[in-house]
């Protein structure tokens, strides 16, 4: 997405309305567990053949742990997870800081200029300049087909032919990003919220976009000062867990800095937290892979978003 090749936080062509700032709750640090001893080599394992980590290619693993789960699809990503216990953290706390991105979300038009494909044919209902312009700035969005079937079209390359001119809402970007927005080619994908790394489906408020050399793709993280904080999925609440799933990637998230997924909303009740700045930090945990919070999102996330 270009706010991200460009560092931005999530972006908008309107203003963002002024926001309350959320009164954050005082949540226990967890205690990390102690390094123990290296267990003793572990029995074999039937192998399973996957294209799960690398696309394309057969890769034998160990079976992981069987692990009963009462919930299934998306609904079961803002299933509410219990504290960490003592053995499910890792030790050594990581400090990361973060931002915000969206999915944007537009009813068709009976007339406009449509999103194309790889192949430079239309392959969305028509959009406003203005929607236009601002998927090919967001990098995604989420369009309503004519019988109200959701689809996300996520952004491919720049080498379409020129569509329409976006210069008067990328304002004093530079030119060779403006001319690359006029040529942006997208791809249709199931999921309405789109599709990060290893097409896993993103989830607002659960996905965050990494740098893989910090934090790997597939890891879960416990945030302390996240957890007991209210958001809304529509007009449902929810009270956030605190464990999040490193599941995208960002051409600006480099270090410690994280970019957390809001949805289909650039609003989100945690601006206190992910400040857009490397001067609002956070303590994070990395969750063991083999604890239950791990597992349920890791499960959660095994699924092809793509058409």
């Amino acid at each position: 997405m270009l706010s991200a090749i460009l560092g931005m936080a999530a972006c908008s062509l309107d203003p963002a309305p002024s926001q309350q700032e959320a009164q954050p709750v005082i949540v226990a640090k967890p205690i990390p567990r102690e390094p123990i001893a290296p267990p003793p080599p572990p029995v074999p394992a039937p192998a399973i053949t996957t294209n799960y980590l690398i696309p394309h290619a057969n890769i034998e693993l160990p079976a992981p742990p069987q692990i009963a789960l009462d919930h299934s699809g998306r609904e079961a990503m803002f299933i509410a997870l219990d504290e960490p216990g003592l053995d499910d953290l890792l030790p050594d706390p990581v400090t990361i800081w973060g931002t915000t991105y969206y999915t944007p979300h537009y009813e068709p038009l009976e007339d406009g200029i449509a999103l194309i494909g790889l192949d430079d044919q239309p392959i969305s209902p028509p959009l406003s300049r203005k929607q236009w312009c601002n998927i090919a700035l967001q990098g995604s969005a989420s369009i309503a087909s004519p019988d109200g079937e959701q689809h996300a079209y996520v952004f491919i390359d720049s080498k379409g032919p020129e569509q329409t001119d976006c210069d008067d809402y990328l304002g004093n970007l530079p030119d060779n990003i403006k001319r690359a927005t006029r040529r942006a080619r997208f791809r249709r994908i199931r999921d309405a919220y789109g599709c990060g790394i290893n097409n896993w489906p993103l989830a607002p408020f659960r996905t965050i976009a990494v740098d893989s050399s910090f934090i790997g793709y597939g890891e879960t993280l416990y945030i302390p000062e996240l957890r007991g904080r209210q958001f809304h999925i529509g007009e449902t609440e929810f009270t956030h867990d605190g464990y999040v799933f490193a599941a995208d990637r960002g051409g600006a998230v480099k270090g410690n800095h994280i970019d957390f997924f809001s949805g289909n909303s650039r609003e989100t009740p945690f601006t206190d937290l992910f400040a857009a700045h490397d001067g609002a930090m956070l303590e994070a945990y990395r969750v063991a892979p083999d604890a239950l919070p791990a597992l349920h999102l890791s499960a959660r996330h095994d699924a092809d978003c793509t058409d």
